[in-house]
């Protein structure tokens, strides 16, 4: 059987709202009291068959020849981890890095970034 697995890693700067988007890809409320993400917070996101299509736009009317989705009777099982985006974690975010992940990275464009992510370019993102 093949194994429909993904691995979304959330990186940012503290309060930007990796664990809010996190929790409303899940389907999870808006929590304006969430405290933040202490190291790594995970949870799992399954998208069966049709949810997945639904999400790309993929139809009986418009199928998508290029791309291999699970079967109607499998499932696309998301490992999502939120890293906390304070500074003091940076170090560790290393250990949890991987090139089979995709990235998400949130930013808040009415702030800017935290005086110690900074390492030579104008956005910060350099740290990740």
């Amino acid at each position: 059987a093949d194994c429909w697995c993904a691995r979304w890693i959330f990186v940012g700067f503290e309060r930007v709202g990796k664990t809010s988007l996190s929790r409303a890809l899940q389907g999870l409320p808006f929590d304006s009291r969430e405290q933040s993400t202490n190291g790594l917070g995970v949870s799992t996101l399954r998208l069966d068959a049709h949810a997945l299509r639904g999400w790309l736009g993929v139809t009986s009317e418009a199928p998508c020849d290029q791309l291999r989705l699970p079967a109607d009777d499998e499932a696309l099982e998301v490992g999502m981890w939120d890293m906390a985006g304070q500074s003091v974690y940076y170090l560790t975010h290393d250990i949890f890095l991987s090139q089979r992940a995709t990235y998400v990275l949130p930013w808040r464009c009415d702030r800017s970034p935290p005086a110690e992510a900074l390492c030579g370019t104008d956005d910060g993102a350099c740290s990740w």
